[in-house]
């Protein structure tokens, strides 16, 4: 299980913070999987609500960064939409995720075909 730090959030009122807490638990089930003990620490931004006008539309920007004792993992992701804005940054770290912790499937396939080979010269 990980353990999560945000920063930022004293700019979102109660019903974006509800949804960043639910969307974030979702997504840190699926990292609980592929990593052990890990560090999320995510930082998050509104942009263009200091002159509050009527139609003003909120740009959500977030930087994501997991620290664990191997590897470190970062991501940012900015939308218009701050439930887009989360589930892209959260797709994004699980494929950087999949990709650096997958292994290197060529030395695999280079040890098959070396295993293959040796079998048939007996």
């Amino acid at each position: 299980m990980g353990k999560t730090d945000f920063v930022g959030l004293s700019e979102f009122n109660e019903t974006e913070k509800k949804t960043i807490n639910e969307y974030v638990a979702k997504h840190m089930k699926k990292i609980d999987r592929s990593l052990d003990d890990y560090t999320l620490k995510i930082n998050f931004k509104k942009h263009g609500e200091s002159k509050k006008k009527v139609d003003e539309r909120i740009k959500y920007s977030l930087h994501a960064k997991i620290e664990n004792p191997n590897t470190m993992f970062s991501v940012s992701e900015a939308d218009w939409d701050l439930k887009l804005a989360l589930n892209r940054a959260f797709d994004k770290l699980n494929n950087e995720i999949k990709h650096k912790i997958q292994p290197d499937r060529k030395s695999w396939i280079k040890r098959w075909m070396g295993r293959r080979d040796q079998n048939d010269d007996v």
